[in-house]
């Protein structure tokens, strides 16, 4: 019995992965860690075989049993929470242990924007793409030199060869999400949301930025890849030094993203087709960290997952994905009624 131990279940990503996971995987033992007591009754409610584990990320004990249990981690939870990082190591690597821990781990793409966000460059165009083979160096150079604010991808990094690692890096996501919770994206979505709310589309500086992008179902499906290659015990070339992957299924910019919002908003007759030019600053106000978010550089070549996982995106593309995701926005919000989805 290959036994998973999963964070994030609650979330967007972890959500997702754990309905795919369980759908192809009935035989897996899967437990979770959830803050929310509500959360977790949820959960179990809609998957009764998966053991809910109270607790967070601050939680170490627990969150280092339970890996020290596994064979399998999926830290979905946080990409830049050190010490449960930190936590899932000492458990996967105890000497207790009858074999070899995996550790599948998710990062983000404002990876690759690192660079701009030092220079406070937002809104300009970059010919910068980065392929997980061959920019390899690259970005393993970019989360050196910037460490200090990719603490947990460095920790990954600079770990030995046990446990087997791999990191996962989406970028844009975006589809209604099948997790038990939270089924919402952030970037796209919440430009829909503020472009509802003030009646205009916005962008940050000229527009120019671009990252990829991928289906929810898309991403999910390399986590869940990588989990059976562990319990397969497969050792490939798929972990550690060979350990990062990229994902995407097509780029767009970030003004055109704008336009093509507040021209679905003006057809449901709740907005200008108008987009509005902001800087960084102003675009933290509108929405957290909407500056990095809508306004920098992450372009990527998921060149690792197609080759060594055979992985082959099936989703939609973003593009055809606006529309609904403003639809269920302007629902939100009050907007719309219901029967409109």
């Amino acid at each position: 019995m290959t036994r998973i131990f999963l964070t994030g279940a609650s979330g967007y990503i972890g959500g997702n992965v754990l309905h795919l996971l369980l759908e192809k995987h009935p035989e897996y033992e899967v437990s979770v860690l959830v803050r929310d007591a509500a959360k977790g009754a949820k959960i179990a409610e809609v998957y009764p075989r998966v053991r809910v584990v109270q607790g967070e990320l601050d939680s170490l004990a627990v969150v280092e049993e339970e890996a020290r249990r596994a064979d399998v981690v999926v830290h979905a939870a946080a990409s830049n929470h050190i010490e449960s990082a930190e936590a899932v190591f000492r458990g996967l690597s105890d000497p207790t242990r009858e074999k070899t821990g995996y550790w599948i781990q998710v990062s983000g793409a404002t990876l690759l924007s690192a660079p701009e966000i030092e220079k406070g460059v937002f809104g300009e165009p970059s010919e910068k793409i980065y392929g997980d083979i061959d920019n390899e160096e690259d970005i393993k150079s970019i989360i050196r030199q910037y460490s200090a604010k990719r603490v947990v991808d460095s920790f990954i990094l600079n770990s030995p060869s046990s446990p087997k690692t791999a990191v996962v890096v989406p970028p844009i996501i975006y589809g209604q999400g099948q997790g038990p919770i939270k089924q919402r994206s952030v970037q796209i979505p919440e430009l829909a949301r503020i472009t509802l709310q003030h009646k205009t589309g916005y962008q940050v500086g000229r527009g120019l930025s671009v990252w990829s992008n991928v289906h929810i179902a898309d991403i999910s499906s390399i986590f869940v890849a990588l989990v059976e290659k562990a319990a397969a015990g497969d050792d490939g070339p798929y972990w550690n030094e060979n350990g990062i992957y990229l994902a995407e299924n097509g780029a767009i910019s970030f003004g055109d993203i704008s336009r093509r919002v507040a021209e679905e908003a003006t057809k449901l007759g709740l907005s200008s087709t108008d987009v509005k030019e902001v800087d960084h600053a102003e675009a933290d106000e509108l929405s957290p960290h909407a500056g990095i978010l809508l306004g920098t550089n992450a372009r990527a070549k998921a060149q690792r997952a197609r080759k060594v996982l055979g992985w082959t995106p099936t989703g939609g593309s973003l593009q055809e994905e606006i529309a609904e995701t403003v639809r269920i926005e302007a629902v939100a919000l009050g907007l719309l009624s219901k029967s409109t989805l």
